[in-house]
């Protein structure tokens, strides 16, 4: 199974938070007996319980980014697709996004991240791959960037011939 997060998802402005995961959950045929433990694990995991029962329309930014990687968890995939899952987000929201991307490659989900922001991306992956004018330019493994946001950059800079000396 396959859970996806766009880098701008649309909401029903009018449903509020749990109502959305929720609707998640029946779209995603996660049995009944698990909707709610399943809609609740995710509020708790993205620190939604404040904002359980705020309709879309007035939650912020960081707060419907929340709610869209909320939705992600609720059906439980195996393999997630995340565009830039850090945007929008304050310092203690990506905190806990890490340590839930590391819960779910240790529990043993593929995790496919496309982001800008470097530190994440070498926390994170085995594999990188970089864009360059809409193309794959090059595939970094691991052993090449030893998970250094630095040398990301260095690589990227390199390939786009962006360098400043």
């Amino acid at each position: 199974r396959l859970g996806y997060l766009p880098e701008s998802p649309l909401y029903y402005p009018d449903l509020t938070v749990e109502e959305l995961l929720r609707h998640q959950a029946r779209l995603f045929r996660v049995p009944r007996e698990l909707e709610d433990s399943r809609v609740n694990d995710a509020i708790s995991a993205l620190g939604l319980e404040r904002r359980r029962r705020t309709r879309a329309a007035h939650c912020s930014k960081g707060t419907l980014q929340r709610l869209a990687i909320a939705a992600v968890l609720v059906p439980e995939p195996d393999i997630y697709i995340m565009d830039e899952p850090f945007s929008g987000l304050d310092p203690s929201v990506r905190h806990r996004l890490n340590a839930l991307l590391e819960m779910l490659g240790a529990a043993g989900c593929t995790i496919l991240l496309c982001a800008h922001e470097l530190p994440e991306i070498a926390r994170h992956c085995r594999r990188v791959g970089v864009l360059h004018a809409g193309r794959l330019a090059a595939v970094v493994d691991e052993k090449q960037f030893r998970g250094s946001a630095d040398i990301l950059e260095s690589i990227y800079l390199d390939i786009a011939g962006k360098r400043i000396s």
